[in-house]
């Protein structure tokens, strides 16, 4: 078998093209989600945010690496993310939780002390695995019909209440 010499210069020139390729493409998704974020959440506006998070039994996976290389629950990641949002935006939030039924367990407050002790405080519906986003999104327009309000639903996966009904 034959093998071909392949220059440093041209295999240093092919990484660094492929990595140019790559960074441009993260590049432009990158700007295409700024101006998505930027038009869906008008933040020159406050407005009331509700947070709508998956407590399935999905969510105790523990499989995100934190800043400290520790891994995480993906319902510990999503709790940081809300509670990093408040941080930044503090006008009027709630949280809605929702695995096979939807609950509302912090109605709108601008109350930053009550609202991080609840959001903490969240923990996955152990007797149930089911996802049911179409529950949450439903309890959400029988609470709150006539609203303005941003909704904001983080969850790990498909809504698998579908599949079992």
């Amino acid at each position: 078998m034959k093998s071909q010499y392949i220059s440093p210069l041209n295999f240093t020139q092919s990484y660094l093209r492929i990595w140019m390729r790559y960074a441009f493409i993260f590049l432009g998704i990158g700007m295409i989600v700024y101006v998505i974020f930027l038009r869906t959440f008008d933040l020159d506006k406050e407005q009331k945010t509700l947070w709508i998070l998956d407590t399935s039994l999905s969510m105790v996976t523990q499989d995100i690496k934190s800043d400290s290389n520790i891994l995480m629950t993906r319902l510990d990641l999503a709790k940081s993310l809300v509670l990093s949002w408040w941080a930044i935006f503090s006008w009027e939030h709630a949280v809605m939780t929702f695995g096979q039924w939807a609950r509302l367990i912090l109605p709108f407050t601008d109350d930053k002390d009550i609202f991080t002790s609840t959001t903490r405080s969240i923990s996955p519906t152990l007797y149930n695995s089911e996802t049911n986003i179409e529950s949450a999104l439903a309890s959400v327009w029988l609470i709150y019909e006539n609203t303005e309000l941003r909704i904001i639903l983080l969850t790990d996966g498909e809504d698998t209440a579908l599949y079992t009904q």
